[in-house]
């Protein structure tokens, strides 16, 4: 039914009704535009206050990180009485104020170094890697042809002499630490050039990446001098030398375990004895630290850190490589 015409004559009608209908049209419009700029500032301000809680936590996280390296140093420092932290890989947790901290150090001496490894000695490992001494040798054989160079002299498995490599002091970092330029794996000019670090395994021809995987704790390029030192060796290490079972290997771990620690001579007396003039009679000088790190709140990181340690292990250390791995993440469980 058709609405009926307003009776009113046109020049009676309230022209201000149609202001009132286009005033509050604005101004619904003006509590809509308040409303969603006080949503966005509110946002930016959680926003802003999130950016700046994660940022204090990262400093913390670092600041973890880096008290790490240096309770490592002390516990290195303090290696000569039954506190001393070992450099074989033992995980020492500590806390700080609610903030929790796992790290384990192993002494780069303690593996077999891949430019200085004689082919016994490569030819020796792999086989205890693989499990069996078919494909040892040829992997060997690609190993040195992609190190370059000679090799180094029978009876030195992981160094050139008593003072290093070309009369290089132990006590001081090796060349390949303090300055090492970078190379392109691919480049076929640097298919036959040291090592530069372990994960350049994986380049080398015949070697799988699991294989690589394997051997990568087991080896470094940064043994400051010649032998192994078998308060910090893995097992596998062990077996690498010459006439060493898998009991003998065994026995030594157990043995660097006992409190007082055993002396070198001691560990020596448990393996064959050309096995035993391969051993390093001094820790050090080059560790490589692992350190791992949650705050209170659940913030986390990681650092694998290749350090260079005075002589007395108390006076000074050097970083020579600074890794950080899985940082700012936030997790619910310890770390591990």
């Amino acid at each position: 039914m058709p609405r009926p015409a307003d009776p009113r004559p046109a020049a009676t009608r309230d022209p201000r009704r149609g202001e009132r209908g286009v005033a509050l049209v604005v101004v619904l419009w003006t509590l809509v535009m308040l409303s969603m700029l006080t949503i966005g500032f509110s946002l930016s301000s959680r926003t802003e206050a999130r950016v700046a809680a994660n940022g204090a936590e990262e400093i913390r996280v670092r600041a973890l990180l880096r008290g790490g390296v240096e309770l490592a140093v002390l516990g290195l420092g303090t290696a000569d009485d039954n506190r001393g932290w070992r450099a074989d890989g033992t995980p020492y947790p500590a806390e700080i104020d609610g903030d929790r901290l796992i790290v384990r150090i192993r002494d780069e001496a303690g593996r077999v170094d891949l430019n200085r490894a004689d082919e016994e000695t490569l030819t020796r490992l792999l086989t205890v890697v693989l499990g069996t001494p078919d494909a040892a040798p040829r992997l060997t054989q690609a190993i040195l042809r992609r190190r370059g160079g000679p090799q180094a002299a029978p009876g030195q498995p992981a160094g050139g002499g008593a003072n290093g490599q070309n009369g290089q002091n132990g006590n001081r970092p090796p060349p390949a630490a303090r300055a090492a330029p970078a190379a392109d794996p691919d480049d076929p000019a640097e298919l036959a050039r040291p090592f530069q670090s372990a994960e350049e395994l994986r380049k080398v021809p015949g070697i799988s990446r699991q294989l690589a995987d394997a051997l990568m704790p087991l080896v470094t390029v940064l043994s400051p001098a010649g032998g192994i030192n078998p308060f910090a060796a893995d097992p596998l290490v062990l077996q690498a030398l010459p006439g060493v079972t898998r009991a003998q290997a065994e026995a030594v771990v157990r043995a660097r375990q006992q409190r007082p620690a055993p002396t070198p001579e001691r560990l020596a007396s448990l393996l064959p004895p050309d096995a035993g003039k391969l051993l390093r009679p001094a820790p050090g000088p080059v560790y490589s630290v692992s350190v791992e790190a949650a705050t209170a709140r659940g913030a986390r990181g990681r650092v694998e850190a290749v350090i260079w340690v005075a002589a007395d292990g108390q006076s000074f250390y050097r970083i020579l490589d600074w890794r950080e791995a899985g940082f700012g993440r936030r997790v619910g469980e310890d770390p591990a």
